[in-house]
C-alpha cells in the first residue's frame, strides 16, 4: 500500500472501508456491518525496532500507547497512538536489587508496568521504569506445587496477560508438572494479584481442564488465556470454540460457545511421541486452527475474538485470520478476514480495534506502524 505520511502530510494514515449488508445469524435482515480501517504510521530513528514481539497497549488521560519491549536495549520503548509519535523510552538494569536480567511476557495498565521473569520473578514497575516490588513467586502463599508454566520450554507467541486499570493482574498457573504427564491436564488455578502500589495481595481460584484435553494432546495449544471481558472474569483455550466465564462467590461456570456462521476446521490432536521434535512443535503451532483471546469494545459495545484456518507452512500463519464480532450479549454478528500483514496480538482503543504489523509486512522499518479496524453495526 501507498504511505500517506510524506509531502508534509500529519495524517499519516490510509483509510478502507468494508461494507457487510445483510450479513444476520441473528436473523435480523436489516442489519448492516461497517468495518472502516484507518492505518497509522509512527517515525521511529535507529534506536528503536519496527515490530516488536513482546508489547501491551495502555490508556491513560485520554490517550493509547503502545508499550514494545526492545530486547536490543533492553528497553521498554513507549509509543503516543493519539499524536503518532515516539514517546519515550526506559531502560532497564540487568543486574542490583531492582536488576531484570530479561523480560518475559509483561502488561501495562494507566499506572504500572508487571512484567515476569522466567518461572521466578513478578515484577512491578512504575513508567518511569522504578521497580517498586519484586516478587518470588515460589514465596506468595498457596503455590506450593505450582508453576507460572509447564515445566518445559513452550511457545510463548501470541501469549497474554490481564492487568487491568485498577491494577488487579491476572495469571493462569499450573501444576508443577510436564505437560506430557496425564494428570497436569487434571486442573490449573487463576492467580488473581491486587497491587496497590505498596503492597500485594493474591488468590488462587481452582479450574478443570475441559475433558477434551485428558482424551487427546494438543502440545502448546493447551494453555489458556485469562483476563476480564466486560467486568467478567473469563478464560479460553485456542483449540475450543468456546468462553468459559467465572462467577459468584462460588466461581460458578458459564460456557459461551463461539458460533459462527460458517464451518471452522478444528484442531487436531498432535503425537505425543514427536513432542521432542521442536519442528514439528513448531509446524503444529503456527498452521494448526486456533482460536485467540476475546475482547470487549466498551465504546463500540461489541465483542471481538480472532480465529484462524489451517495454514500449510509458518511463513503462511497469518493467511487464514478472522475477525469474528459478536454484540454486547456475545451473540454471533459477523466475521471478516484479516489482511495477512496484521499479527493476531490486538487490543482496544478509542479510536476502534488496532492491530501492529507482522514482522515479515513490515511497510517501511523508518516507521512502526499499525491498522485500528472501526467497527459500526447498524
Amino acid at each position: 500500500m501507498d504511505r500517506l505520511l510524506k509531502d508534509g502530510n500529519p495524517l499519516g494514515f490510509l483509510i478502507l472501508f468494508i461494507v457487510l449488508a445483510g450479513c444476520t445469524p441473528t436473523g435480523n435482515n436489516n442489519l448492516s456491518i461497517t468495518v472502516k480501517s484507518v492505518d497509522i504510521d509512527i517515525p521511529i530513528g535507529a534506536e528503536y525496532l519496527s515490530s516488536y514481539y513482546d508489547s501491551d497497549f495502555f490508556h491513560k488521560d485520554g490517550n493509547s500507547f503502545f508499550i514494545g519491549y526492545n530486547h536490543t536495549t533492553h528497553s521498554f520503548d513507549y509509543f503516543d497512538l493519539k499524536n503518532q509519535k515516539a514517546y519515550k523510552s526506559i531502560h532497564l538494569d540487568n543486574e542490583g536489587p531492582g536488576g531484570i536480567p530479561s523480560v518475559g511476557r509483561f502488561a501495562a495498565n494507566n499506572n504500572f508496568i508487571t512484567a515476569i521473569y522466567g518461572n521466578t520473578f513478578i515484577f512491578f514497575l512504575s513508567h518511569d521504569g522504578h521497580v517498586i516490588k519484586k516478587i518470588r513467586f515460589d514465596d506468595i502463599q498457596g503455590t506450593d506445587g505450582l508453576s507460572l508454566a509447564p515445566l518445559e520450554l513452550t511457545f510463548g507467541n501470541f501469549s497474554r496477560i490481564s492487568f487491568s486499570d485498577t491494577s488487579i493482574l491476572h495469571l493462569p498457573v499450573y501444576q508443577r508438572l510436564k505437560r506430557r504427564e496425564n494428570s497436569f491436564y487434571n486442573h490449573f488455578y487463576i492467580m488473581e494479584i491486587h497491587f496497590d502500589g505498596e503492597e500485594i495481595n493474591t488468590s488462587l481460584t481452582m479450574c478443570d481442564f475441559p475433558k477434551v484435553f485428558r482424551e487427546n494432546f494438543y502440545g502448546d495449544l493447551d494453555l489458556p488465556y485469562v483476563g476480564l471481558l466486560n467486568g467478567n472474569l473469563v478464560y479460553n483455550f485456542p483449540v475450543l470454540p468456546k468462553l468459559f466465564r467465572l462467577g459468584g462467590r462460588q466461581h460458578s461456570i458459564d460456557i459461551l460457545t463461539l458460533e459462527s456462521a460458517k464451518p471452522q476446521n478444528m484442531t487436531s490432536p498432535f503425537n505425543k511421541a514427536a513432542y521432542t521434535n521442536s519442528a514439528a512443535r513448531r509446524d503444529y503451532f503456527f498452521n494448526s486452527p486456533r482460536f485467540f483471546y476475546p475482547l470487549y469494545d466498551p465504546y463500540r459495545k461489541l465483542h471481538y475474538i480472532v480465529r484462524k484456518n489451517k495454514t500449510e507452512s509458518p511463513a503462511d500463519k497469518y493467511k487464514e485470520n478472522f475477525l469474528m464480532i459478536f454484540n454486547k450479549d456475545f451473540e454471533y454478528l459477523h466475521e471478516v478476514r484479516i489482511d495477512p500483514s496484521l499479527t493476531p496480538i490486538y487490543d482496544i482503543i478509542e479510536a476502534g480495534l488496532v492491530f501492529s504489523y507482522n514482522p515479515k509486512s513490515i511497510k517501511d522499518e523508518n516507521h512502526l506502524s499499525f491498522r485500528v479496524m472501526d467497527v459500526t453495526v447498524k
